[in-house]
C-alpha cells in the first residue's frame, strides 16, 4: 500500500532536515533492537510464521513472515541499497533492474545463520557508506514510493526500512507470545 502524497512529503522532508549523524544513530538504534527481538525468541518462535496486522511499509504480501524471513528480506533490501550508495555517491553503476516487489522477498527457509548474516549485510552498508564524505546533493535515483532521492535519502531511507520491518518484528514477538 503507497502512503499518501501528504506522507510521502513529510517523509521527504523529514529527510532533508535529517543529519547524516542522526541517519547513522537510527541504524544502530535498530540494530540494537533487532538483537533484542531475536534474543526474545527461541529458534522454533524465530522461524513460526505469524500473521501480523496491517502497518505502513509492510505490503499485503508480507504479512506472513517468520522473523528469520524478516531478516532475509532486510539482507536483501540492505544489499541493494549497498548497491544504490555506491552508484550514487561513487559512480559505480548498478548493472541490474531492481524489481522491490519480486527481488527483495525472502526465501521459505532461511538459513540458521540469518541473524549473523544480517547483521553483516549492515556492517558491509556501514563500510560503504563511510567510504563516501558527500551523500547529499548526488544525482538521484527513483524510489518506488517516495521517487528521487539522492545518496542521502537512500542513506535516511536505510534507517527507516529497518524501523518499518522492526515493527513488524516486534508484532510476530506479540504473535508468539500468545501462542505459547
Amino acid at each position: 500500500m503507497k502512503p499518501s502524497p501528504a506522507i510521502q512529503f513529510l517523509i521527504r522532508t523529514k529527510f532533508r532536515i535529517t543529519s547524516r549523524a542522526a541517519a547513522n544513530r537510527v541504524i544502530v538504534t535498530e540494530i540494537s533492537r533487532y538483537e533484542r527481538i531475536a534474543e526474545s525468541l527461541n529458534d522454533t518462535q524465530r522461524a513460526q510464521s505469524y500473521h501480523v496486522a496491517e502497518m505502513m511499509g509492510v505490503d499485503e504480501n508480507m504479512r506472513d513472515w517468520s522473523f528469520n524471513q524478516i531478516l532475509d528480506h532486510n539482507i536483501l533490501v540492505n544489499r541493494n541499497l549497498t548497491d544504490v550508495l555506491r552508484e550514487l555517491a561513487g559512480g559505480i553503476p548498478i548493472n541490474r533492474v531492481i524489481d522491490p516487489k519480486k527481488d527483495v522477498m525472502p526465501s521459505d527457509n532461511p538459513p540458521e545463520t540469518i541473524l549473523e548474516d544480517f547483521m553483516a549485510s549492515v556492517e558491509d552498508y556501514e563500510k560503504v557508506v563511510a567510504e563516501f564524505a558527500k551523500l547529499r546533493g548526488t544525482k538521484p535515483r527513483p524510489h518506488s514510493v517516495f521517487g528521487d532521492l539522492d545518496a542521502h535519502g537512500w542513506h535516511c531511507m536505510f534507517g527507516l526500512h529497518l524501523q518499518i520491518h522492526r515493527k513488524q518484528a516486534q508484532a510476530v514477538v506479540r504473535l508468539a507470545s500468545t501462542s505459547s
